[in-house]
């Protein structure tokens, strides 16, 4: 058990996907469960439901997830394309830009931090394109905290769930949190956030799992934890194929069962990697 507070980040992604998620982020946000709210800008619901996060006080982080993945094909071909140097950097610069502008056209101000589904940002030619658009929009936003997958290989290994998708990042990852905190960029430092969502491991369990390891041991910035809760609704079914257990993550982070955990491990939910 650790004997002083340490700070974690609880995000919340897809805000703006489907009314389910966006009450059960809400909801969440109400029973003081959430640091950051991650922002899908192109989502079917969010030019509707921006106001009510854009009202928010900055004890919540609003940050935007840039989807830069095509459907045709998947994420995995995707990130092949990425990693092969066969994306064009015009084109994703651009889809970079559109997806800042939505943000601030709604939630009027620019996002607290940039990430991503898969967190394929982090990515090599994707994260080139990402550190030119933010170069020139310098002047005009104070710089937001970059997502950085990476965990400590250890932790990855103990948690015992999803481990190749974590070690693939980590790997494919490497060298991001440093080109990002040359250009003054925060970052968070650990991550849990990916995990198969078909393993016979109770949702309850797989988040402890994680939120232990990432109470372990001293960082020199907060990690983060990222979730995916929803009420299901037809749009989201249509959507996720998992969308029950994205009701089990909803449930789990309402309960005292989570807030217990933070108390017992002395945790202090973060909207900032620096304090």
């Amino acid at each position: 058990m650790t004997t002083e507070a340490r700070p974690l980040l609880i995000c919340a992604d897809d805000y703006g996907l489907t009314d389910g998620i966006c009450d059960a982020i809400i909801d969440l946000v109400s029973f003081a469960r959430l640091s950051a709210i991650g922002v899908r800008a192109g989502g079917a619901v969010f030019a509707q439901r921006a106001g009510e996060i854009a009202a928010l006080d900055r004890s919540v982080a609003l940050g935007l997830v840039l989807d830069l993945a095509p459907l045709a094909g998947g994420r995995a071909a995707f990130a092949a394309r990425a990693l092969v140097g066969a994306l064009d950097r015009d084109v994703l610069a651009a889809a970079i830009e559109r997806d800042l502008d939505a943000f601030e056209a709604r939630i009027g101000r620019p996002p607290d931090f940039l990430g991503s589904p898969s967190e394929d940002h982090v990515l090599p030619t994707i994260r080139g394109a990402l550190f030119a658009v933010l170069e020139r929009r310098r002047g005009r936003l104070p710089a937001p905290f970059l997502r950085d997958p990476t965990e400590r290989i250890g932790a990855v290994l103990r948690r015992g769930v999803s481990r190749p998708a974590a070690l693939a990042r980590n790997a494919l990852a490497a060298g991001f949190a440093a080109r990002a905190r040359r250009r003054g960029f925060a970052v968070n430092n650990g991550y849990a956030g990916y995990w198969r969502r078909n393993v016979p491991v109770p949702v309850p369990t797989l988040f402890e799992r994680h939120v232990v390891g990432l109470a372990a041991g001293r960082r020199r910035a907060a990690p983060l934890l990222v979730c995916r809760p929803g009420y299901r609704d037809d749009a989201l079914d249509r959507l996720d194929p998992d969308a029950q257990v994205r009701v089990e993550e909803l449930m789990y982070l309402s309960s005292t069962r989570f807030t217990n955990l933070w108390e017992a491990l002395r945790l202090v939910p973060t909207p900032h990697p620096v304090g």
